[in-house]
């Protein structure tokens, strides 16, 4: 487990099918920073703690962001 310290955020990272990372960034990592980091493109697929967020999104600590891939399918 990461542990939080001062001037750092400490939030998990999860893909479809891939386990939550912990990651540790600092206190004014916007989400579209972490998403560079982990070269991620930022769209409707990337969410925070359940909910679509602008990339201006300042991380706080336990914010969970999860990426779902689009999934093609039916006739």
């Amino acid at each position: 487990m990461v542990k939080e310290k001062a001037g750092s955020v400490v939030v998990k990272l999860g893909k479809m099918t891939e386990p939550l990372i912990t990651i540790r960034m600092s206190k004014s990592c916007k989400l579209a920073d972490l998403l560079e980091k982990k070269d991620i493109e930022y769209n409707s697929s990337v969410r925070v703690n359940g909910s679509v967020v602008a990339k201006g999104y300042m991380l706080k600590n336990t914010d969970i962001i999860t990426i779902v891939t689009s999934v093609d399918g039916g006739k």
